[in-house]
């Protein structure tokens, strides 16, 4: 439960952050999408790496958020293609999640 609340936390700071239009809860590989339907997913972690699904689904763009453990306040830290993100992710977990440390993140600056 905790889970979900932080992930719909999240998505509504990522459309609010970089203008995006949410779309209907639990739609695969999405979260989101831009003003010309570029499909976006949402991900935030409290931690320094931030976890990937390893299935071969994969939206056009991704946001990575941190946010703060106590106020879950946000800080950007990726916006852009998801492709390069999930090319540096780690090898998949016996939970079907791969990781990748947000000091790995390519730059979108």
């Amino acid at each position: 439960m905790i889970h979900d609340d932080v992930h719909s936390i999240s998505e509504a700071h990522a459309a609010h952050l970089v203008d995006l239009t949410l779309v209907t809860a639990s739609t695969e590989g999405q979260d989101a999408l831009t003003k010309d339907d570029q499909t976006v997913e949402t991900k935030a972690t409290t931690r320094r790496s931030v976890a990937l699904e390893a299935s071969g689904h994969k939206p056009d763009l991704l946001v990575v958020l941190s946010l703060d453990p106590e106020t879950l306040q946000p800080t950007l830290e990726y916006f852009g293609p998801a492709a390069p993100v999930w090319q540096i992710a780690g090898k998949p977990q016996k939970i079907g999640q791969r990781q990748v440390s947000l000091s790995k993140l390519p730059s979108t600056h």
